[in-house]
């Protein structure tokens, strides 16, 4: 069921948050505002499956996409955060991202 989904995912991440010392930056979005942040038109932010994470230090990002990993959930490490989301992408940018989900090239 969608809601279970939706407090699963905010759930996991708040709590590794906590853990990893990371800030969420980024969660539900209407229509709009995913216009105006140049998200994807079928971004998982409009259904409020995605959160975007910014550690405060760098360094533990290999620990904390093993945690990610290990709770099930997807993520796309990008320049400026961490995008996590509960279904995997679709489509991999392969231009920034290699095809092993969560790794920047």
């Amino acid at each position: 069921m969608l809601i279970e989904e939706i407090t699963g995912l905010y759930q996991k991440v708040i709590i590794l948050c906590r853990l990893y010392n990371c800030s969420t930056t980024s969660g539900y979005r209407t229509k709009k505002r995913n216009t105006e942040v140049e998200g994807h038109k079928e971004s998982l932010h409009m259904r409020g499956l995605a959160i975007d994470i910014v550690p405060d230090e760098w360094g533990i990002v290999a620990r904390l996409s093993q945690a990610l990993k290990r709770l099930d959930l997807h993520f796309l490490v990008e320049s400026d955060h961490i995008h996590v989301q509960t279904r995997p992408a679709l489509k991999l940018n392969t231009s920034t991202v290699s095809e092993t989900e969560g790794t920047v090239l």
